[in-house]
């Protein structure tokens, strides 16, 4: 990857960008996973995007749908959403030979329903808390991939930021480089008892690059939160029933630190600045 790429990353993950926000206005009580990815399907071909998930080490649909417990990996299904679900969706696009990928988690309401008078309900109160911290979480590990100096800084920004607020990060699941392949080097751990954090601690943050940030928030409930289970489907890996995950996916381009013509960016949110505070409120499109 170089500074020549970086318009068209830019371009794409705006495309991705403008999908995640037109799916904020559809994603009501009623639809299924698999009206959702019929959605995306058409979104990623009207936006020039190649679909990057099917068939990825044998992935079957377009795009991945969790809801709830349902951690990653969901595969949609005809389930219809209920009110106040968690529903996660995970695209991968890819243009011009270049893979981009995100995630985002919706809260299932009707379009414009005020939440204001219903915050005395308590599982209201903490799906909307664990929304804004997993949103939290990515924005501050960002903000470390620019101006950090190892991998590790970016696990232990998001480690420690979801401890604050009393949430754990799903294990197993890494952030990771992105480009001609959609998982390469380097792998971002989001636990200092990974295995591989000993080795986050002695890599650098590559200058240049685009990093995908994805730790994935759950729920603290009774019993062992660490405690997950393959779906039927053989892929979608959930945490306990009682528990609940949310996860906001970005790219960051690394830029070079001390380089004012070339710095980082948010290139997930175009338009945005990751060094913005009034950003880390509360997720968009919410």
């Amino acid at each position: 990857m170089n500074l020549q790429s970086l318009p068209l990353i830019r371009y794409a993950n705006q495309r991705l960008f403008e999908c995640f926000e037109y799916l904020s206005h559809v994603i009501e009580p009623g639809i299924s996973g698999r009206d959702i990815e019929e959605i995306v399907k058409s979104l990623l071909e009207k936006k020039g995007l190649q679909p990057g998930l099917l068939g990825y080490r044998g992935f079957p649909a377009v795009c991945s749908i969790s809801a709830n417990n349902v951690a990653v990996h969901g595969v949609p299904n005809d389930t219809p959403f209920e009110r106040l679900d968690l529903c996660t969706i995970d695209i991968v696009g890819c243009m011009h030979g270049l893979y981009v990928d995100g995630a985002w988690t919706y809260l299932v309401r009707k379009k414009n329903e005020p939440l204001h008078d219903q915050l005395a309900d308590d599982e209201l109160a903490l799906k909307l808390r664990l929304l804004s911290v997993a949103w939290k979480t990515s924005i501050l590990s960002v903000r470390t991939a620019i101006t950090g100096k190892t991998i590790s800084d970016i696990s232990l920004t998001a480690v420690d930021t979801a401890r604050y607020y009393k949430f754990d990060i799903l294990p197993g699941c890494y952030g990771h480089g992105i480009g001609e392949n959609l998982h390469q080097p380097p792998h971002i751990p989001f636990s200092p008892k990974d295995p591989l954090f000993s080795e986050a601690k002695l890599h650098r943050i590559p200058q240049n690059s685009v990093l995908n940030i994805e730790p994935v928030l759950i729920s603290r409930r009774q019993g062992n939160p660490h405690e997950l289970t393959v779906g039927e489907d053989g892929w979608s890996i959930s945490t306990r029933p009682s528990a609940l995950s949310a996860q906001f996916e970005f790219s960051v381009w690394t830029g070079e630190q001390g380089n004012k013509k070339n710095p980082g960016e948010l290139v997930s949110l175009p338009g945005y600045s990751v060094f913005n505070d009034t950003l880390l409120k509360h997720p968009l499109f919410f």
